[in-house]
């Protein structure tokens, strides 16, 4: 081939790979790599339902991530893993004590 086409969508891996795209890129992939190799696993096997299940739990985590703020979240759960890649950049803030433990709680149930 001549190009490698990489798609950069987190919640819809599992579309991008069933339109032929080569790999992916994207910011939650850092620290739910698990997943996501689940997901190509069992694409690749051409185990579908287990597919879009592990797409599903990954898109959950996703969704999270989102409901917390994103940037920031993203910076958290990094912290989180044990990676501290330092304050998120302005506007965003450091998620608070608080928030931090719901979303390492809302993490870890989606393992």
């Amino acid at each position: 081939r001549r190009y490698n086409i990489l798609f950069g969508c987190d919640e819809l891996l599992l579309s991008g790979l069933m339109t032929g795209v080569d790999g992916a890129v994207g910011s939650t992939y850092n620290f739910m790599a698990p997943h996501y190799r689940r997901v190509i696993d069992a694409f690749q096997a051409e185990k579908m339902d287990e597919a879009k299940q592990h797409q599903q739990v990954a898109t959950s985590m996703v969704e999270e991530i989102l409901r917390h703020g994103g940037h920031n979240a993203i910076k958290a759960a990094m912290g989180i893993l044990g990676l501290d890649c330092g304050p998120p950049r302005l506007p965003w803030k450091s998620l608070s004590d608080e928030a931090r433990t719901t979303l390492e709680q809302e993490l870890t149930d989606g393992h």
